[in-house]
């Protein structure tokens, strides 16, 4: 459709960055907390996503990186740039 008219991209982008933010938490610390607390589903055993050192870092600086991550600018992009 995109071809027909570019504002299909830009609407597509922005119903998929819509449907992301469904699924996601709004803080990024929070996300980086899910991320390191990942349990394996078949084991119920620890399977961290991101490394401790990694986490320390984000937990360390979260209210800076929090405020850093501007969810507003996530509907600048088409669905080819999201995607």
């Amino acid at each position: 459709m995109t071809v027909i008219h570019p504002h299909y991209g830009i609407l597509a982008g922005r119903i998929a960055v819509s449907n992301l933010h469904k699924e996601t938490k709004a803080l990024f610390s929070e996300v980086m907390t899910d991320l390191y607390n990942h349990k394996d589903p078949d084991f119920n055993t620890d399977a961290p996503i991101i490394s401790e050192e990694t986490y320390n870092i984000v937990m360390a600086n979260a209210e800076k990186l929090n405020a850093a991550v501007k969810h507003e600018r996530d509907i600048d992009f088409n669905y080819f740039d999201f995607k």
